[in-house]
């Protein structure tokens, strides 16, 4: 069942109960069960989210001195290959960072944060 059924029933049960009506005893409650899992569900993605936002921030944290000196331009240029890559600069963005830093934080995330 989606969340937003999910919630109508639950909206649909609470107006039953303020209007007096009578439930019996244990009516509907599958649907709290279901009610509760999908907010544990909701709450276990929520962490997992937040985890994962972390160890990003954390990966791109030394990079946070450059991004405010250059703000939130996007690098004119950037090379990946030699056959591009002028010879009388080094392998950088106008950001001023080197591809390689980036391959590096990109090999130290994991689906589990970022290596110790």
């Amino acid at each position: 069942m989606s969340i937003d059924k999910l919630i109508e029933r639950l909206r649909i049960k609470a107006g039953m109960i303020e209007m007096g009506e009578k439930i019996a005893w244990g009516s509907d409650s599958a649907l709290m069960y279901e009610a509760a899992s999908a907010l544990a569900s909701t709450q276990a993605e929520i962490l997992r989210l937040r985890q994962r936002v972390a160890a990003l921030e954390y990966v791109l944290e030394p990079f946070a001195a450059q991004a405010a000196t250059h703000g939130t331009q996007i690098p004119d240029e950037m090379f990946i290959d030699d056959y591009e890559q002028p010879t009388d600069r080094p392998w950088k963005s106008a950001a001023g960072i080197t591809v390689g830093q980036l391959r590096r934080a990109a090999r130290s995330l994991s689906q589990d944060g970022p290596a110790a």
